[in-house]
């Protein structure tokens, strides 16, 4: 193995039982192991990226952040709510069973409905296949599957991917001086 993604509960998509949060398992990871630590989950900022450089972590990995990117091949209708997301706007749907962090919204409710004690992720592929095929109609944002992290609530815009990583780099080196600054003086 090169390195290990550490991927804490803010993360998109199906997650650990255990929710523990990125913040606290970076360093848990970094302690534990002599490779690199990637880490991942609510990470879409170069804040983020910086506060995962101080908990001891080489690089981040940044999932919902890219899905509003040019080049993601997801319907305008998902980039959309990750623009439209708040800072609460995505929860974990099926706790019991398979537990999956999406934006909240009528089919979140559907999904989780449907949540129950020894079902598996296999289970809820039919369902998901239909709220992923009502994405393309689902101009509100309230019908369709959208998994996604915490970090969609500081997504603004819908950029090129280069663009996104220059940015993340700008903004984690300003971070950097001012972090300097509060500590030096």
């Amino acid at each position: 193995m090169d390195a290990i993604v550490a991927e804490g509960s803010e993360s998109g998509g199906k997650v650990a039982r255990d929710e523990v949060p990125t913040v606290s398992l970076i360093p848990q990871v970094v302690d534990q192991v002599h490779i690199p630590v990637i880490a991942a989950g609510g990470l879409a900022t170069g804040r983020g990226l910086l506060a995962a450089l101080a908990m001891g972590a080489q690089g981040v990995q940044l999932g919902t952040r890219f899905i509003a990117s040019v080049e993601a091949p997801v319907h305008q209708n998902w980039k959309q709510v990750l623009i439209d997301a708040g800072d609460s706007a995505t929860a974990i749907a099926c706790r019991n069973s398979s537990p999956t962090r999406m934006v909240k919204n009528e089919f979140f409710a559907e999904m989780d409905a449907l949540d129950e004690p020894g079902k598996t992720a296999v289970d809820f592929f039919p369902i998901q296949k239909v709220g992923s095929s009502r994405i393309p109609d689902d101009t509100d944002g309230s019908k369709g599957s959208y998994t996604a992290g915490t970090g969609s609530g500081l997504i603004r815009g819908v950029k090129p991917a280069a663009e996104i990583v220059q940015e993340i780099i700008q903004e984690a080196e300003a971070a950097m001086v001012v972090m300097r600054e509060a500590f030096v003086g």
